[in-house]
């Protein structure tokens, strides 16, 4: 499903179209592709796909594979994703523990791994339990990534000439500064600090990326869904949050969530607009202005 928000008649266009008609196949990121007009990358359950989709017929046509899971069992999922400053496609993958009845993954199966087009899938190690939001520092020599089950903030050593990683390091852990929740989806701004989506906790964290376990600033958002978060409007100085209506984890539900929310007076931005541009589907804009957290918990409404 993608939701298209018109700010000035402030306006919302709700289209839908299945990937496939298995309703087990989860959509983990949409990301347009350069250039190409109605052609998308998608990571559903163990694959990232090419397809094509008009945006108002019920039906995407899948052009192509692109890349699968390093890994042959069925219980390894592909999860968040991001692109880099040259248009390469990094992903990270779990393992789904399928002997819990409740969303779990197994310890430790994960991994990183990137993708450029017309080569083949590359890993760039393992050992992480559920690979979550990613991005590069201004001056492209760090990465950050989520390893949301032990909740953790990993940095690593970044060659943007050779697209190696190394020198793991935690940058942030829950546990020493006792925090709750779980760490999700993630963008850096042009400070190099770090907005983290809480999942299971209803809040966006400000992290400084330059001392370990610092947290500059904290943000409440009205439902404990939090799932992702990503800069956008005309000078990229909004920060949108993606949220959701039921938990996976334990099938609670919240009325305030299944929305997007819209957090400006930041006074930060992102760094820049990269080649591939991403996509919002599933859930409804809702428009917020806090000064600088979100107090307000009426239920939404679209207009």
């Amino acid at each position: 499903m993608e939701i298209r928000y018109h700010p000035v008649p402030r306006t919302l266009l709700e289209v839908q179209a299945a990937l496939c008609s298995n309703d087990d196949v989860a959509v983990s990121c949409v990301i347009p592709i350069e250039d190409v007009a109605n052609e998308f990358v998608v990571a559903a359950n163990n694959e990232v796909v090419r397809i094509r989709w008009d945006g108002t017929t019920d039906v995407a046509e899948r052009i192509e594979t692109i890349a699968k899971v390093p890994k042959s069992e069925p219980h390894f999922k592909f999860n968040d994703a991001k692109v880099d400053s040259q248009g390469q496609l990094w992903i990270g993958y779990f393992a789904a523990d399928k002997s819990k009845k409740e969303f779990a993954v197994l310890d430790k199966a994960g991994g990183l791994t990137s993708i450029l087009r017309n080569k083949p899938i590359k890993q760039h190690f393992e050992g992480i339990s559920l690979a979550n939001g990613l991005d590069w520092n201004k001056k492209q020599d760090k990465l950050y990534l989520i390893d949301s089950m032990p909740g953790e903030v990993l940095q690593f050593d970044y060659n943007i000439n050779t697209h190696e990683v190394s020198n793991k390091q935690v940058l942030f852990r829950f546990s020493d500064l006792g925090l709750a929740g779980i760490p999700d989806g993630m963008v850096i701004d042009e400070n190099d600090n770090l907005w983290i989506a809480i999942f299971a906790g209803g809040q966006i964290l400000n992290v400084d990326t330059r001392k370990p376990n610092t947290l500059i600033k904290t943000i409440d958002l009205p439902t404990k869904v939090t799932t992702s978060v990503a800069f956008g409007g005309p000078n990229l100085d909004e920060l949108y949050v993606t949220t959701g209506s039921v938990s996976p984890i334990d099938g609670s539900s919240s009325p305030e969530g299944g929305y997007i929310y819209k957090i400006t007076g930041l006074g930060v931005r992102a760094l820049t607009l990269l080649s591939y541009k991403p996509v919002s589907f599933n859930f409804f804009v809702r428009l917020v202005t806090p000064s600088p957290s979100i107090s307000d918990s009426s239920h939404p409404s679209c207009q």
